[in-house]
């Protein structure tokens, strides 16, 4: 990958061939492993009256989908009397900038927000898709009775409106009995 080597000090090497391209050995203190993907991981506490139930684990995971982070999970939480959204994220520290500012300055319609603080974390984080595939899961568990239900109110509206419409969705019809 010579386009790469450019692009790196002399004393680095890649899969094996530095720089100048002689062979070396992976177990090279300076290889590109060890030097490309540094990784942090932070939690962040966004505090308010009015945190849960308004979108914030979805918001918060699209937002880490749209900046590549590695790792992320958030979950609800209470701390002293008021609503606590904890996100703890694993990134570079360009994206995890990027998220945190956001956090401060962004969020969803319905939030109230008091305090956005972070704190370096040393735990695991869970893989941003393995999190992204349980919220989306849970999301629709929330989501299907809602849609039921308005499906049916919709079908008794259109009834009063349009007699016999709900026939195409499974109402027999006087007329369509033997």
């Amino acid at each position: 990958m010579p386009s790469l080597a450019r692009l790196l000090p002399q004393n680095y090497c890649y899969d094996g061939i530095d720089t100048k391209g002689r062979s070396r050995s992976r177990r090279d203190e300076n290889s590109l492993a060890d030097i490309v993907w540094v990784s942090m991981k932070i939690k962040i506490k966004i505090t308010g009256s009015k945190v849960h139930d308004v979108g914030y684990r979805p918001y918060l995971t699209e937002l880490a989908i749209s900046l590549a982070l590695r790792g992320f999970e958030v979950y609800n939480d209470d701390e002293d009397g008021q609503q606590v959204v904890v996100a703890l994220i694993e990134g570079d520290e360009q994206r995890i900038t990027k998220f945190y500012n956001s956090t401060k300055t962004e969020r969803p319609t319905f939030a109230r927000v008091d305090n956005v603080k972070s704190e370096d974390y040393a735990g695991d984080v869970m893989p941003s898709w393995h999190y992204a595939a349980m919220n989306t899961s849970s999301q629709m568990n929330k989501a299907i009775p809602l849609l039921l239900d308005m499906r049916d109110d919709l079908k008794a509206l259109r009834e009063d409106i349009q007699p016999g419409f709900a026939v195409q969705f499974g109402k027999s019809s006087p007329m369509s009995r033997p």
